[in-house]
């Protein structure tokens, strides 16, 4: 993209700067916060000259391939929510974009991003797919083009680009950018919808009314686990999860976010994609020989034995393995500092002293839990050992490396420490979820459910 003349606005803490302050938002909208953070205000007038063109140039080129997590957020309050099997005349069948969820859902968080000729794309963190414009695809629909999510790759699908503009009101308009149509709000537009308002892709004039006009609204900091250094001492998966596990062979497993009978969907990691198997859980271990444990939102306990599950004795909030094959369990029975701590005895569970909500087990065998107010405690012999530090989740490499999610806020969630010693030692990044690989590196799940595995320490 060339500029023969550069524009910039000062707006409420978001800059604009091309040719066309209001159609260049794209671009400003995607701009990393540390970056704007850094800027004066520029009151007054705009301004052209080739300093600020160079200065912001480059700071709109390093914002290319920035995104966002965000819900679009109709004139009514609902946000387009991805709805599996919501339209019955859809042809062929397909996740189609309604307008009945709340922001800050897997189904309607969307990674919003810029493409290289500066489009807009908007894909459903729930099942990785893009919002496009079908036309068609609605038997019986009043308007030609239903918006679905149904394109994997967008690049070369103009049906999956957008151009987004922000009106003098505030709010934004969606244009398609294959028939220069805008997004709207359609009530009652599909027959047999399983919703009453729709969204479509057939008004030439955005301002003809406020159902074609929308918020977009940050429903969780951008999709990274933080602060990424330019060395790139992380590497994002694709899918989302809830929890992750992995074990000390080395097999990495999640709960991920599509509902599945006893909580969500359970996946292993094959290399470049993640592999779903049979049943639902909420909270995930993996064993010393690759087998997972999880406990499902009634917390009942299940061990995957060959294709199948098997079904534990006992009830738990959250489960734990070790490098030696040792697995612990937060029990359900309400003590001091939390829930029961019991170990697997290979026949039962047997009890011990404490109370956590969050456990881990070392390659030695022994625990180290965290406990209803944050602190961390190590089974040493037949005692707790409190340590320092404060933290919300706990994972064990089968080398003995111990890292935490720490209770401070940071962009992608919470600080990351690892264990050196008596101390803790902060990384970059936040997260939500943490567990161990065998070569004492974590993998994290941040609050945007994004997944990513730490490439050095």
């Amino acid at each position: 993209m060339i500029f023969t003349r550069f524009l910039v606005k000062w707006d409420g803490g978001v800059i604009f700067a091309s040719p066309s302050v209001i159609h260049s938002f794209p671009i400003a909208l995607l701009m990393p916060t540390v970056a704007r953070s850094f800027m004066p205000p520029i009151t007054g007038p705009r301004v052209s000259c080739p300093l600020l063109f160079m200065v912001f140039a480059l700071l709109l080129l390093s914002a290319a391939s920035a995104q966002r997590l965000v819900s679009l957020q109709s004139d009514i309050g609902r946000c387009i929510t991805l709805c599996s099997g919501c339209q019955r005349t859809a042809t062929p069948d397909l996740n189609t974009a309604m307008l009945h969820g709340d922001a800050n859902t897997p189904y309607s968080t969307l990674e919003m991003a810029q493409l290289p000729n500066g489009n807009v794309t908007f894909k459903c963190i729930a099942d990785n797919m893009y919002l496009a414009a079908c036309s068609g695809c609605i038997v019986g629909g009043e308007k030609p083009d239903f918006l679905t999510f149904h394109v994997a790759d967008p690049r070369d699908a103009p049906w999956a680009q957008f151009r987004v503009d922000r009106l003098r009101n505030g709010k934004f308009t969606i244009q398609c950018v294959h028939n220069g149509k805008y997004i709207s709000r359609c009530e009652g537009c599909s027959p047999g919808a399983s919703y009453n308002q729709q969204v479509t892709a057939h008004l030439s004039d955005p301002n003809e009314g406020p159902y074609a006009q929308w918020e977009i609204l940050d429903v969780a900091p951008a999709r990274v686990p933080g602060n990424i250094s330019p060395a790139q001492t992380w590497s994002m998966k694709n899918g989302a999860a809830y929890d992750i596990a992995v074990g000390a062979e080395g097999s990495v497993w999640i709960v991920g976010i599509n509902e599945a009978p006893g909580g969500y969907g359970i996946y292993t990691w094959a290399g470049n994609n993640w592999v779903n198997i049979d049943g639902g859980a909420v909270h995930i271990a993996v064993d010393s020989r690759g087998v997972p444990w999880v406990v499902n939102s009634e917390g009942v306990i299940y061990r995957r034995e060959g294709n199948a599950w098997k079904q534990l004795e006992g009830a738990a909030t959250d489960i734990g393995a070790g490098a030696d094959g040792s697995v612990w369990i937060v029990g359900t029975n309400p003590v001091g500092g939390g829930y029961g701590i019991c170990k697997w005895t290979g026949a039962g569970w047997q009890s011990i002293d404490g109370g956590a909500v969050r456990i881990a087990v070392d390659n030695r065998g022994e625990p180290w839990v965290i406990n209803d107010a944050g602190s961390i405690a190590k089974r040493e012999g037949m005692r707790w050992r409190q340590l320092s530090g404060v933290a919300q989740d706990i994972g064990i490499g089968a080398d003995g490396s111990v890292w935490v999610v720490g209770p401070n806020a940071v962009l992608g969630g919470f600080g990351i420490y690892k264990r050196l010693g008596a101390d803790w030692r902060a990384v970059d990044g936040g997260a939500t979820n943490i567990a161990v690989g065998p070569n004492g590196l974590p993998w994290i799940i941040n609050n945007g459910f994004s997944i990513f595995e730490r490439l050095r320490f």
